[in-house]
Parts: structure tokens; sequence; C-alpha cells
């Protein structure tokens, strides 16, 4: 499993954003690195992954919604998923449930791809263009 990379196709152009998807992107390489060397606190940063996550959600759709952005329901849809699989993983692991940490944190690594180079960039110029930098 190897970390991901920040690059300039991560940028929205939004500062704030841009800077929490740095943070998000910190915790997925830790949360990687814990699972990689059977840390016991893989627990607790997955915990963080998900505050983090939540909190950035709420802001990422905040603006949106301030914005009228046009695509905020499947956006707000996305992140509803994602939230929904961090709780179903978190709590597979509190449980005890391994053997799929590695599969999951390449989801998670495909996902924030996809999202963050992908969805996120419809969001960018439409709100640049309402003065949001």
């Amino acid at each position: 499993m190897s970390p991901l990379i920040w690059s300039h196709t991560c940028l929205t152009g939004i500062l704030a954003m841009d800077d929490q998807h740095g943070i998000l992107m910190d915790t997925l390489n830790e949360l990687r690195s814990a699972i990689s060397h059977g840390s016991k606190e893989t627990e607790e940063v997955l915990h963080r992954l998900m505050a983090l996550s939540m909190l950035h959600f709420d802001a990422e759709e905040s603006l949106m919604s301030r914005f009228s952005f046009p695509d905020i329901e499947v956006h707000r849809a996305e992140h509803q998923r994602l939230l929904a699989q961090l709780a179903d993983f978190s709590n597979s692991y509190a449980a005890g449930s391994t053997g799929r940490e590695r599969t999951f944190v390449d989801f998670l690594r495909s996902w924030f791809h996809d999202h963050v180079e992908g969805m996120d960039q419809h969001y960018g110029p439409w709100l640049r263009e309402r003065g949001v930098s």
C-alpha cells in the first residue's frame, strides 16, 4: 500500500477546502501506515478520519448550499455513502473483525482520488466565479 501523494490535480482553488483535503490525505496516509504496521493506534486514527471527514463534508456542503451549487445533492449523497462505509468498517474493526483492512484502505484511496480529483473539481470554478477563494 503506497501513500497518497498531493498533486495539483487535488486543488479546487478554494483554499479552505484544499487545506482540508490535505489534512484528510495526511490522515488517510496515517491510517494506511497504522494498518500496515499493525499499530494499536489504528482505531484512534480511524475515528479521527471519520470526525475530520464529517467536519470537511459539512464545510463543503455549507459552501455549496450558500452559493446554490446545482449538484449539491449528488455530492451530499457521496459524502453520506462514504461516512456509512467508514462507520461500518470502524464498527467491524472495533468488534475484532480483521482481514479486510488493506482492501478498505485501497477503497479509501480510490474514493479520495475519484472524489477530490473528480467531483470536487466541479464546485471549484462555480464557487470562484461567485467570489469564493
